[in-house]
């Protein structure tokens, strides 16, 4: 049972940090992607640590910052889906 547990978590953490590769490569760098939420370039290479997540208060920062193409739900599986979220437009995105 602990082995599964183990796979099940690192499963869950390859597929987060398949998420957080692409909050990255969509602003260039983990720099750029820094910039963009407000934090530390330091900030961003803690999360991609073993054991370490994109923390929950982020999650729908880093949906602004890539324009909706990264979700919450993808960056945590244990943000709450039923968080009510209004509707949000890039604003680089004409009407």
């Amino acid at each position: 049972m602990k082995k599964l547990s183990e796979r099940m978590r690192a499963a869950r953490q390859r597929r987060e940090r398949r998420f957080l590769d692409g909050a990255v490569a969509y602003h260039g760098s983990k720099a750029a992607l820094a910039r963009a939420l407000g934090v530390s370039t330091q900030a961003v290479q803690h999360w991609y640590k073993s054991c370490n997540r994109v923390p929950l208060e982020r999650c729908p920062q880093i949906e602004l910052a890539t324009c909706g193409h990264i979700q919450c739900e993808e960056l945590r599986e244990d943000y709450s889906l039923l968080e009510i979220r209004p509707y949000r437009r890039c604003p680089a995105v004409s009407a």
